[in-house]
């Protein structure tokens, strides 16, 4: 299993955790998933949308990233 965190850096540059999340595969399928289970939540508490996604290149991601969070830079 996989395990995705999530975390976010605030103005002072301390960082918090946002999620934890295990999935059975790292496919597209998968990230898309918790992505837009993220974007969801994002729009449902009207938070201000990130504006950068910094990740280990994986490609997988990336693609994810790329279909679900398309404005943020990566």
């Amino acid at each position: 299993m996989a395990l995705l965190h999530v975390c976010g850096i605030t103005c002072l540059y301390s960082t918090f955790v946002i999620a934890y999340c295990l999935l059975s595969a790292e496919t597209t399928e998968a990230f898309e998933w918790v992505l837009h289970g993220m974007k969801t939540l994002i729009a449902q508490f009207s938070i201000k949308q990130p504006i950068m996604i910094i990740s280990d290149y994986d490609r997988v991601f990336k693609a994810a990233a790329r279909n679900i969070l398309n404005d943020c830079q990566h």
